[in-house]
């Protein structure tokens, strides 16, 4: 069940805001559209077909604009993944959890101000923890998944009073709201006090409360014996190539990490969640409200999401992870953009870091400026800026086709870029362009290039 850290929600979130995080500037012999370059970029991805692979959806004002699938869900059988396929979503389901919480909190039942030992009498300085805290990630607790142990356990049932008994005899990290540490702990209690609330099993409150009103038919708390059907299978790589991963008893993950779902059930979520179908406004605003620690440092993690840009227009996002799986989803309420992707592997695809890439092909869409080719300009000079750039933590290659030129920075999918002035070009798919700077003797020494009110200037590599 994967750590979102502070730095990382804040580096991964950013394309959709518009800031110069990926620059997409690559080589393509017509003007491709999002759903093209990121159909090019994700089939680049996948060394083989029959490797494990994953499954990706980005939705823009509720409409889905791209969904697809990628690899196989089961090797062996060959059992390719599609876009009806349930994968486990590890730490995404936090924000279920505390969903639950507010929900339950909406009812009068409980309040996110409930010491633990409401609970959990005999929990050890109980009486200074809050529901808050657990999920803020600020209670100082032990995360039980640190155990050097866990791993070889988790093939079994897990035995839920041991499990508790030993988070409770762990020393605390620090004391409650003193600091932020990602804390699966925290889920886990705040699952089982949903159970304790409702009266309902966590699986059962989730499926009448949020799955069935939502529509989302594929989505459930894994279970053993009782495993979706379709679903993908968990690998990892080895020496040889894939294998399976270490199977989980999900019963260990409970309320921090145990659900399953597919790409358009999380988007039928997103929906419900900013449409107000699941929460009030109140609970909302308490859930996309950073935490703040007793100091008064600003944490950037509300109740089960990670924030960006708190305030009206939030973007909020989870990644999770288990053995064989990863996952990451994100929602932009300022450009109403969805983007979920879903991996069957471990060690085989970064899904933040094609969220990343996902992102930045639609996140300017709709502000392209009405930039036009300078036909005098077409074909002229090209020569001079054939070459190599350097981007910092890549280079960036320009080459030329006859009348055409084309720009690569590192291994990213691309785009022709066009002639607008007199040494300075434009990209289509992005608000993205370059200008050529030459030095007194006329030779091209560096390209300067402009987004998102950014500004890059690379010299030529030699």
């Amino acid at each position: 069940m994967k750590k979102i850290h502070q730095s990382q929600a804040l580096n991964v979130i950013r394309p959709l805001l518009g800031c110069l995080t990926a620059v997409v500037i690559a080589a393509n012999a017509h003007a491709a559209t999002p759903s093209e370059l990121a159909d090019d970029f994700l089939s680049s991805l996948l060394k083989k077909n029959t490797h494990p692979g994953f499954a990706a959806l980005v939705s823009k004002d509720g409409k889905i604009l791209f969904q697809r699938a990628y690899g196989m869900a089961d090797t062996k059988a060959k059992r390719a993944n599609n876009d009806d396929t349930p994968f486990r979503i590890g730490s995404i389901t936090k924000q279920f959890t505390a969903a639950s919480i507010l929900e339950l909190q909406e009812q009068g039942k409980l309040t996110v101000n409930d010491p633990l030992t409401k609970y959990y009498p005999a929990w050890p300085s109980g009486e200074k923890i809050t529901l808050h805290h657990l999920l803020t990630h600020t209670s100082g607790m032990f995360s039980y998944t640190s155990h050097p142990r866990f791993e070889s356990q988790v093939r079994k049932p897990v035995d839920m009073s041991k499990l508790i008994q030993s988070i409770q005899e762990t020393e605390a990290n620090f004391l409650p709201g003193e600091s932020f540490d990602y804390c699966n702990s925290g889920y886990l209690l705040l699952g089982l006090i949903v159970e304790k609330v409702s009266g309902q099993s966590y699986g059962d409150f989730l499926r009448e409360t949020f799955f069935k009103p939502l529509g989302m038919s594929q989505t459930g708390v894994h279970q053993k014996g009782s495993e979706p059907e379709g679903e993908a299978l968990g690998y990892t790589k080895g020496l040889l190539g894939f294998k399976r991963a270490n199977n989980w008893d999900m019963s260990w993950a409970g309320g921090a990490g145990a659900i399953y779902s597919t790409t358009g059930d999380l988007h039928r979520w997103t929906l419900g969640i900013f449409n107000g179908k699941v929460l009030g406004n109140e609970s909302l605003r308490a859930a996309f409200t950073p935490g703040i620690l007793n100091d008064g440092t600003e944490t950037d993690y509300g109740y089960g999401w990670g924030i960006e840009n708190p305030g009206k227009e939030p973007t909020v996002m989870h990644g999770g992870g288990l053995d064989g799986f990863t996952s990451f989803m994100a929602y932009s309420s300022k450009r109403k953009m969805t983007i979920v992707v879903l991996s069957n592997t471990d060690t085989g695809h970064d899904t933040e870091a094609i969220f990343l890439q996902l992102a930045t092909f639609w996140a300017e869409m709709e502000t392209n400026p009405d930039w036009e080719i300078d036909d005098t300009l077409v074909g002229k000079n090209y020569d001079d800026y054939v070459g190599r750039y350097d981007y910092g933590e890549a280079t960036l290659v320009v080459t030329r086709k006859d009348d055409q030129l084309f720009s690569k920075l590192g291994g990213q999918p691309a785009l022709e870029i066009l002639p607008m002035a007199p040494d300075e070009f434009f990209l289509k798919i992005v608000v993205a362009r370059v200008k050529f700077e030459r030095d007194s003797n006329g030779k091209v020494y560096r390209v300067t290039h402009f987004q998102n009110g950014e500004i890059l200037k690379a010299p030529r590599l030699r």
